[in-house]
């Protein structure tokens, strides 16, 4: 019989299926008793606080081994890739840029691409952490930093995964609420107004269909 998993903030398919011993999350979204969970949240890098997901059964693997012989089993670990595009204050490309990312207990380094874009395989447990990148080869010199949450992004129906976007692309307002205030009402009006769409300062599907488009909900 499934167990009824409640998804908490901070939760993602590859940490629940780490969580419950399933070395791919498909197992558990592509399941049976998944299929309203999977029409409510078409896209499975963005769950909600509060869904339910059904954990089916695991299969027991069984192996036949020796009694005279060593033998080494190999368990895979899950690893996820983080990409991000990276723009500074005038929305140019943050290219070819060193960057440091600090995520749990790990430390990853590398350059951006010419897009911006910084990719890394990064662990399923590893959820927050510090990016910094480097605007030249002198690291005393001009930087940017942000504070990374990795499984954190809610689903653009709901309020505050529409405040996180707006933040994340520069239209800067307060982090939470349920409810619209000034601050999300003068950010959205920021984002219609260079997304041309009808400047409102009102969270219709135009504006959220956009901030999905240019955010990059992958």
């Amino acid at each position: 019989m499934s167990t009824i998993h409640v998804v908490k903030q901070g939760d993602c398919l590859y940490r629940i299926a780490q969580r419950y011993g399933f070395a791919d999350w498909h197992t558990i979204y592509d399941h049976a008793d998944n299929a309203a969970f999977r029409a409510k949240r078409p896209n499975p890098n963005v769950i909600y606080p509060g869904d339910e997901l059904a954990i089916p059964d695991k299969d027991t693997k069984q192996v036949t081994l020796g009694t005279t012989s060593k033998h080494t089993l190999q368990v895979k670990r899950q690893k996820v890739m983080l990409r991000v595009e990276l723009r500074d204050e005038l929305d140019e490309p943050l290219a070819g840029k060193e960057y440091e990312l600090k995520l749990g207990q790990s430390v990853y380094e590398g350059t951006t691409d010419g897009d911006g874009i910084l990719e890394e395989k990064v662990k399923a447990s590893e959820e927050l952490g510090e990016l910094t990148v480097w605007g030249s080869s002198d690291r005393e010199a001009e930087r940017w930093f942000w504070n990374i949450s990795v499984g954190h992004l809610d689903p653009v129906e709901e309020l505050v995964g529409v405040r996180q976007r707006l933040n994340n692309l520069g239209y800067y307002c307060e982090a939470r609420g349920a409810e619209a205030d000034d601050s999300l009402r003068f950010a959205v009006k920021g984002f219609q107004r260079a997304a041309e769409l009808e400047v409102t300062g009102e969270v219709d599907d135009a504006t959220r269909s956009k901030l999905v488009e240019l955010h990059g909900d992958v």
